[in-house]
């Protein structure tokens, strides 16, 4: 392996290690502590250092090759566009759009972002190739190396507010079939699917007891883009890698995060938490005012939520629900105080219940079920299949002069809970999930 990617590659692990530290601040919705802002510091002058020297060895391992340039086009060919594989020593395109550089001049016959010649962006793309015998496909499109659309699928979770939340399944079929404990209630006899346990004296009998298991298939959907790629656009590999990267992260986070809160289950989308059968709708207040929130909806919704979801939960609101939730107030005699539960933070950050709120687009419309919702995301399965995958192709607009990029995505997912939980003392059931009644 040459050096500069071996000081690359360590810088990555710094990079992950740093990004690590910074999950758990945003899940948890909190300032640094002393000791994270000293490890992040130290983890951003590693990689700095790391970076630098990188860069000093590849110039030398460039210059040291001594490979041919075409002086007629920018110096941004094959020693830049990619390096060796750790694993398999083969050469792979560093960026996005430096191999779709090398699609566009091995379809057009165009010299393109550096490259010397067809032969040189045919021998790349044949040389990246990883589990398949064919760079191109019959339609002539060619599959996006799979470490660069795993970029994609990355900057997902860290663009999305809901997915970085959720633990999903991967899965090589078509779905994910599986037994799991059918719990309803917390009664004794009842819970964990009805396993039963006693106090017994010695020499007492013990009654068996049978757990009571439920199938739940959870099947794939299929999330697809698609966009064109301008001959003009096509010599800038860094715009096309940041243009196209970017904007599909922020369409496929926002697809697969809306099919998680209000997605119907048909049609191969995801069930969504607003229409599961086990969320619990808590039910508006006697003469309450159309499209409000007040301090009982609060309270109720809480006591709704399963006891072990408390410490994890999050509540998501839509935007125009804020100035609801900052009037509120306790009456105290003639005077008002502001709710103990409804607090910002020193950050500006607000919390409901001591959780964090995260206005997302997906939830309802103001006064309607799903405006807002109390929800804690290890109770939600999402599967998943293959990872992001990435194609391109010359063919479909080539009297446009246009490469097509097309973008795909198998995903599916459901709550876990097939009904709300009935609690081991009193009636009112309990969920994963809670929901407000629509007040209108």
């Amino acid at each position: 392996m040459r050096k500069s990617l071996e000081l690359r590659n360590r810088a990555d692990v710094k990079r992950k290690a740093g990004s690590a530290i910074l999950a758990v601040i945003d899940k948890e919705n909190r300032d640094f502590t002393a000791q994270e802002r000293s490890d992040i510091d130290t983890i951003n002058s590693e990689i700095d250092t790391l970076l630098a020297d990188a860069n000093r060895h590849e110039r030398m391992e460039n210059a040291e090759a001594g490979r041919s340039r075409n002086p007629d086009v920018p110096n941004m060919g094959l020693d830049e566009a990619e390096d060796d594989d750790p694993k398999s020593g083969k050469p792979v395109f560093r960026t996005l759009g430096h191999e779709l550089q090398a699609v566009y001049t091995k379809t057009t016959g165009k010299l393109c972002g550096g490259l010397n010649s067809v032969e040189e962006a045919h021998n790349m793309l044949q040389a990246s190739i990883s589990g398949a015998s064919e760079a191109f496909d019959s339609d002539g499109g060619h599959l996006v190396q799979r470490d660069l659309s795993a970029t994609i699928e990355a900057g997902m979770r860290e663009a999305g507010q809901i997915l970085a939340l959720c633990n999903p399944i991967d899965v090589q079929g078509n779905g994910l079939v599986e037994r799991y404990i059918n719990e309803t209630s917390r009664a004794t006899g009842s819970r964990s699917g009805a396993i039963q346990t006693y106090w017994v004296g010695e020499g007492g009998d013990i009654t068996s007891s049978k757990v009571k298991f439920d199938k739940r298939s959870t099947d794939l959907g299929k999330l697809a883009g698609a966009a064109y790629i301008t001959e003009e656009l096509m010599n800038d590999a860094s715009a096309i890698t940041g243009i196209y990267n970017e904007a599909f992260v922020e369409d496929l986070t926002f697809m697969a995060e809306d099919a998680i809160i209000e997605g119907d289950g048909g049609a191969d989308k995801p069930l969504g938490i607003i229409a599961h059968a086990g969320t619990v709708s808590v039910a508006k207040e006697t003469g309450q005012d159309a499209a409000s929130v007040v301090n009982e909806n609060i309270s109720n919704m809480w006591v709704r939520l399963l006891t072990r979801s408390k410490s994890k939960a999050v509540w998501l609101i839509n935007g125009e629900l804020g100035p609801q939730l900052d009037k509120l107030s306790i009456i105290a005699g003639t005077a008002a105080l502001e709710p103990r539960f409804v607090t910002y933070g020193p950050d500006g950050a607000l919390r409901i219940k001591g959780r964090p709120v995260i206005e997302v687009e997906y939830c309802s419309a103001l006064g309607t079920v799903g405006d807002i919702i109390l929800a804690d995301f290890g109770g939600y399965r999402l599967v998943r299949k293959g990872g992001i995958n990435q194609a391109s192709s010359m063919h479909v607009r080539f009297l446009n002069d246009e490469q097509t990029f097309r973008v795909t995505y198998r995903l599916g997912g459901q709550p876990k809970n097939k009904t709300a939980i009935t609690p081991f003392k009193g009636t009112a059931t309990r969920s994963y999930f809670v929901t407000l009644a629509t007040r209108s």
